[in-house]
């Protein structure tokens, strides 16, 4: 143990980069195999699991070259602002290291991910989940930063917070992979948008407007369980399907599991 703490005391800034690539990489992978995307709505298990080797590079790559550096210099920094490890240093270190670093690092690495992806908007996963994340990382932080500052000693504190980032990293990336809140919000908005658009389009695949016109007037077209069309639990499956066309044409599967929860509310 001494001779890794002379190390870390030597070479305090390579620890601190170090540390955060392999453990962001380690948490990524950990994510990936047990707490992966939830199954396609037609399966009760989740699929096998491939690892994605180049999501873990990204995310290794943005411990390495943000968050290591990051972390490094704002705790010496903290340290030289507010020194010492009294219980009312410690209280304001922890209130301006949530308020400042923990808005800074949430944003890079939503923003970090989706730049490395290439995705056209790299601000989206932003705008949807920085509140719950961040609420969750005030709780978590406000724990961990506490015991930083007041038992750990300040040229290893860098390397502490990156063996904490390990559980939150692996809740990071899990928080990419679900939706929540306003992105479950965008998601039945969108499936709404094509249903209406579809409605309004003549000729489309669905035919919607086209099936009571093509039902003889003596018959009364029965759904799957002896339900007729007319009734309001016969509206609510061709409500379904209807949803279900969407999902087909679109072929999002974070739609689909949107999809099945209304199916399942619906019948």
């Amino acid at each position: 143990m001494n001779t890794i703490a002379t190390w870390v005391r030597r070479h305090s800034w390579l620890s601190s980069v170090a540390a955060f690539g392999i453990l962001f990489a380690g948490a990524d992978a950990v994510q990936q195999r047990f707490l992966g995307p939830p199954p396609p709505p037609s399966h009760h298990q989740r699929p096998p699991h491939h690892p994605d080797g180049a999501r873990t590079a990204r995310a290794a790559l943005l411990g390495l070259a943000f968050h290591g550096n990051f972390n490094y210099v704002w705790l010496r920094g903290l340290e030289r602002a507010i020194p010492g490890s009294a219980a009312r240093a410690v209280v304001v270190k922890v209130l301006v290291d949530q308020t400042v670093a923990g808005p800074i690092t949430i944003s890079a690495f939503f923003t970090g991910m989706s730049l490395l992806e290439g995705k056209p908007d790299i601000f989206k996963d932003l705008r949807q989940k920085f509140w719950p994340t961040y609420k969750t990382g005030v709780v978590y932080w406000s724990a961990m930063q506490t015991i930083n500052f007041t038992l750990v000693p300040p040229y290893a504190r860098s390397v502490f917070v990156g063996v904490c980032a390990f559980l939150w990293t692996c809740y990071l990336c899990y928080v990419r992979q679900h939706s929540f809140g306003t992105d479950r919000e965008q998601q039945q908005h969108e499936v709404w948008e094509y249903k209406e658009q579809h409605e309004e389009e003549p000729g489309d695949n669905l035919e919607i407007t086209s099936r009571a016109t093509e039902t003889p007037s003596h018959c009364t077209p029965t759904l799957p369980g002896g339900v007729t069309s007319g009734s309001p639990r016969g509206a609510k499956l061709e409500t379904s399907d209807i949803l279900l066309d969407a999902a087909a044409h679109t072929g999002r599967r974070a739609l689909a599991r949107l999809l099945i929860t209304d199916l399942k509310n619906l019948c």
